[in-house]
């Protein structure tokens, strides 16, 4: 395990664990370095109450109760998985309608069946703090008819990603950052810097896997020289995995 940065165009310098240097030298380099969870001010994770998607899908014991903290794709995916393992789920949602991005019929329905399913449904409701306690987590919120504070053995933070684009050394070889942390990129997915490129989720275009993977095929070919395509992002396919 260690950290690498881009220290030259043509330089990538890699620090192991034991603070040991080395240095690779190629024509071209690849930023591949995904995203992390958003956390706003004052909010912390310790993995274990207070946890991310990672922590979520890799914990061995399932919690007893969960309040999940965004309804987007991953919080509506967890709150469908722990609902379906007899786990006490509270969903909160800042915006109107669980799953924003969808269509409002969606959202509509997709409420519904949550409530038949016994999960807490809070829509229009912001969170003003997380605390940890001996018992698991306490989280005040507050909506139309005030605050309230929920309670529950764990809290998942589903609210959305932020680029992996800090301390690469990025900004000191003048690769262009959007305000939001994305690299910017072309359709054949170059940055504006001659040999360096991005691919993924520091991208930021789509936050999906499958994207990504297309993102390296093009980006791959492009480097090659050899025939390749282009993205049209909004003809690619996603899938949001709950119940119904």
């Amino acid at each position: 395990m260690g950290s690498a940065g881009i220290t030259a165009r043509d330089t990538v310098t890699i620090t192991d664990e034991n603070g040991s240097v080395a240095e690779l030298k190629t024509k071209n380099i690849v930023v591949a370095s995904g995203a992390s969870t958003i956390l706003p001010p004052g909010w912390e994770m310790d993995g274990e109450k207070v946890v991310s998607y990672l922590e979520a899908i890799t914990q061995e014991k399932l919690p007893e109760s969960v309040i999940v903290i965004g309804a987007g794709a991953i919080g509506v995916e967890f709150a469908t998985i722990w609902n379906s393992y007899g786990v006490e789920v509270t969903i909160v949602e800042m915006l109107p309608g669980l799953v924003p991005l969808e269509d409002e019929e969606v959202a509509t329905e997709l409420t519904k069946e949550f409530k038949k399913r016994k999960i807490n449904v809070l829509t229009s409701h912001r969170v003003e703090s997380i605390e940890t306690t001996d018992e698991g987590v306490k989280v005040l919120v507050s909506g139309d008819k005030g605050k309230e504070t929920l309670e529950a053995e764990q809290a998942l933070i589903s609210i959305g990603f932020t680029p992996n684009s800090k301390n690469l050394g990025l900004e000191q070889m003048g690769v262009d950052i959007s305000d939001g942390g994305a690299i910017e990129i072309d359709e054949r997915m170059a940055t504006n810097v001659p040999g360096i490129w991005a691919i993924g989720d520091v991208t930021a275009k789509l936050m999906l896997a499958h994207v990504g993977s297309a993102q390296g095929t093009i980006c791959a070919e492009n480097i090659a020289g050899v025939e390749t395509t282009s993205l049209n992002y909004e003809m690619l396919p996603r899938a949001t995995y709950c119940q119904p």
